[in-house]
């Protein structure tokens, strides 16, 4: 009996000594977490500052700004329309705030945040006399912005982020305020802190500490090279990242393998995993068993806003632009129900509302890649061409589309000399875009000797009417670059092939071409 007492209190101690080290180890855990979160706000909260601005604040009214910055493009990417709440934190004159208090009317509200009490009474005397209704200005502190709790859809920081003294507590203060689908906006210049800019790297590595995520980022607000515009969200974490599990039998890898009995799991916007199915034991979200799982398709070639008007003709000038806007959303739609999920327009100006409203999430589609404007002018110089290159990157293009020959119906021939073709290339390169040009005979040949490979892919792929001419462009191409593009190739380097002639000549190459 003194045996099994003693046992039973062994047993208790044991136990009691397991729990005081679980509490300790978690404490451990707990202080190191604490310990490393304070000097990574340490790391970043010291970096230098620009003094906040406290001058004349009649300065920001130039009359050339919206133009500049762009500044409706950016509400729309920020999803400010009627209904709307939005914060102007650093609001200063009230320059951005009154135009979302348009954007929004009176069923939604702006905040005019700011820790300057001079640019609040100036906000304040401004909105009385210009009678908005839906402006509420916030007295805030250097690391508070004192925002009302979930009560905002849109924000923007507008050419301020570099005179916060404390970034990351900022950020982590307004967290509260942001409703679950609320983007934050960053508009600033590159620089050392103390120049009025910053660093676009650090403000990514601050807002990822505070709980952010990127999810897009744009370089249309200024064509200098120098200024940038972030758009955040709440982490995974914060926002409640949905995770879910597909079952199938079969599924194409995109490398020309079928896969067998897989279980995939996904989690926010990524494949996170592909495994084998666990059979019986595994409980999916969606049971796609009998069917078979492939990768989105691509066409590197479409224009989705082209449409039959209402009397069955393309391009009725008389139509409304509220129908035409339905039938390019009604495009999108069917593109995505078809399969395709990445698409590359080449190009409409139409496109850029259309790409804008899906990355938003307003309207289902397909990613899309568009030109905006094609290069077809003959009569630019290369300097003229190159200012071409600069605007169309300005006004959204995500790729530049060359018309290097008249079309085949005019004979197809040439229309740009090499040195144009030189300085559209090159520029487009140096504004992170691709080239894609449309050639026929000799203009194929019109390319400049040491083009990177990637041009003469563009080149040769665009020789749809000359096989052979094309199979030769790319022998020179791979002479230049040979492990180019087969293999370690992305999927933006291969952006620019035609999604069927990829496959052919891939076949071909493969085969010794």
């Amino acid at each position: 009996m003194q045996g099994q007492q003693q046992v039973a209190l062994d047993k208790s101690r044991t136990s009691f000594l397991l729990r005081c080290l679980h509490t300790t180890i978690l404490c451990l855990l707990q202080l190191s977490s604490l310990a490393a979160q304070s000097a990574a706000t340490q790391s970043t909260e010291h970096r230098k500052t620009s003094t906040p601005y406290a001058g004349d604040l009649s300065i920001f009214e130039n009359p050339e700004r919206d133009q500049k910055l762009q500044i409706q493009r950016v509400m729309d990417i920020l999803g400010i329309h009627s209904g709307t709440n939005v914060a102007d934190i650093g609001a200063g004159s009230g320059w951005f705030t009154v135009r979302a208090a348009k954007r929004t009317g009176n069923d939604g509200t702006v905040y005019a945040v700011d820790i300057n009490p001079e640019s609040i009474k100036y906000i304040d005397d401004r909105v009385q006399k210009e009678r908005f209704h839906n402006v509420k200005t916030i007295l805030s502190t250097p690391d508070d912005p004192k925002l009302p709790p979930n009560s905002v859809d849109s924000v923007l920081i507008l050419k301020t982020y570099h005179e916060i003294a404390a970034p990351v507590v900022l950020l982590e203060n307004l967290r509260r305020s942001l409703r679950s689908s609320a983007r934050l906006g960053i508009i600033d210049r590159n620089g050392n802190g103390q120049d009025h800019g910053v660093q676009k790297d650090v403000v990514i590595k601050e807002a990822a500490q505070a709980g952010y995520r990127l999810v897009e980022q744009y370089d249309f607000v200024k064509p200098d090279r120098e200024d940038y515009f972030l758009v955040f969200q709440l982490n995974s974490d914060q926002a409640q990242e949905r995770s879910l599990t597909i079952v199938t039998d079969y599924a194409f890898d995109g490398r020309g393998k079928v896969l067998r009995n897989l279980e995939i799991e996904i989690r926010g916007d990524k494949i996170v995993s592909i495994r084998k199915s666990g059979g019986n034991s595994s409980r999916p979200n969606y049971d796609l068993r009998g069917f078979t799982v492939l990768p989105g398709w691509i066409d590197s070639h479409t224009h989705p806003t082209w449409h039959f008007g209402p009397n069955g003709h393309f391009g009725e000038k008389d139509e409304l632009p509220e129908r035409a806007t339905l039938e390019a959303e009604g495009n999108a739609w069917r593109t995505l129900l078809a399969g395709f999920t990445t698409i590359q327009s080449l190009g409409s100006p139409e496109d850029v509302p259309l790409r804008d409203a899906i990355n938003r999430g307003v309207v289902p589609g397909p990613r899309i890649l568009t030109a905006v404007n094609p290069l077809t002018d003959e009569k630019l110089t290369p300097d003229q061409i190159r200012e071409f290159v600069r605007k169309v990157k300005a006004d959204g293009a995500d790729v530049l589309k060359i018309f290097a020959s008249s079309s085949i119906r005019q004979g197809g021939g040439q229309t740009l000399g090499n040195e144009q073709l030189k300085a559209a290339c090159d520029e487009a390169r140096a504004q992170g875009m691709r080239s894609v040009v449309h050639a026929y005979k000799d203009a194929v040949k019109a390319a400049p000797g040491r083009a990177e490979p990637r041009f003469r892919m563009a080149l040769a792929l665009a020789a749809t009417t000359n096989y052979a001419l094309a199979v030769d462009e790319i022998k020179r191409a791979m002479k230049i670059d040979a492990a180019w593009p087969l293999k370690g190739a992305s999927l933006d380097e291969l952006w620019g092939a035609d999604n069927i002639l990829s496959n052919r000549l891939t076949r071909l190459v493969d085969g010794g071409v």
